[in-house]
């Protein structure tokens, strides 16, 4: 009571009613409101397989009786999750990478995967570099990450990385055709509810397929398979857009191709980003300079590549 004829003191009746009214709206209707609004995107996850589409396409990817390393958390956890619910994979030994510079999780290893050679943890890149090179006498090793190696090298090898030891030779057309088979095998990430809705609990999905996309096209372009590079790049491009490799890559390969409109378009789309771009600037002027042998636009555009330059440079005065 003492309560309310405060209340009445500060506030008339109709001042109390419209304060209580919005008091409701807020705690009633707006939540509701929201309910309403973000329903459909809840209750379509529940018979949407994104994410283990996702760890299936990894784990399809590597060949029997191999290792596969797996980090970052939106290929482990699902990885993880696919590959001990669904058990389809008993020939596949999966290593958290996170976990080697553990104790515990290596005397784990050893129970799990006894014939892998593996005697104490993995702090440093010498003792990976050395488990790799033991390792790849008796199995095929696959990463999801491409980490630095002081010797062998990580091929591109669908949504994950095949360890290519130092005293084995590449054999390009041959991971070329197992790449092509492997994306012709892959799931649509867009097919499921990301076609409809940007859903937070699966847009990292598109980015872990836009990366991979983005790695064989760059192997292509290296390769000069520059045809079978390009759609790779433009999915790369639409399934990670904020990744502005994708945007540099096509517009090489265009210029190689004497594409000149077409490469001046993805630069032109990346300066729409960032006008002052360095790289982005440098490309204009070498597809201006060599594809449209056009002089006096790469004179120009230089010009604007060194203004470009000085602006980030930092005054003697001020070290």
């Amino acid at each position: 009571m003492l309560f309310r004829r405060i209340w009445l003191i500060i506030f008339s009746k109709t001042k109390a009613k419209k304060i209580a009214q919005a008091s409701l709206f807020i705690f009633l209707v707006i939540p509701i409101i929201l309910l309403i609004k973000n329903s459909r995107r809840i209750i379509i996850l529940r018979n949407d397989f994104t994410a283990e589409n996702l760890a299936t396409d990894i784990l399809d990817s590597v060949d029997k009786d191999s290792i596969l390393i797996v980090s970052t958390d939106t290929p482990l956890f699902n990885t993880q999750y696919v590959y001990y619910s669904r058990k389809l994979w008993p020939d596949v030994k999966l290593i958290h990478f996170s976990k080697l510079y553990l104790p515990f999780y290596i005397k784990q290893l050893n129970l799990d995967y006894p014939d892998i050679e593996i005697s104490s943890i993995i702090d440093t890149s010498d003792k990976f570099g050395r488990f790799l090179k033991e390792n790849s006498k008796n199995f095929t090793i696959f990463t999801k990450q491409s980490f630095s190696l002081s010797s062998g090298r990580w091929l591109p090898w669908g949504l994950v990385y095949k360890y290519l030891a130092e005293d084995k030779k590449e054999d390009v057309a041959e991971t070329v055709a197992r790449n092509e088979q492997l994306w012709k095998s892959y799931h649509d990430p867009l097919q499921g509810s990301l076609s409809t809705y940007q859903n937070l609990y699966l847009t990292d999905v598109l980015r872990v397929y836009g990366i991979a996309r983005l790695e064989i096209g760059n192997f292509l372009a290296e390769e000069e398979y520059y045809d079978l590079a390009l759609p790779h790049l433009l999915l790369a491009k639409k399934l990670n857009p904020q990744d502005f490799d994708s945007y540099l890559l096509l517009a090489q390969i265009y210029m190689r191709q004497n594409k000149c409109s077409q490469a001046e378009n993805e630069i032109n789309q990346l300066l729409a980003k960032d006008s002052e771009d360095l790289t982005a600037l440098y490309v204009k002027y070498q597809n201006y300079l060599n594809c449209y042998h056009d002089l006096s636009r790469a004179s120009k555009v230089l010009e604007v590549v060194e203004k470009a330059r000085k602006k980030t440079e930092t005054p003697l005065e001020k070290l």
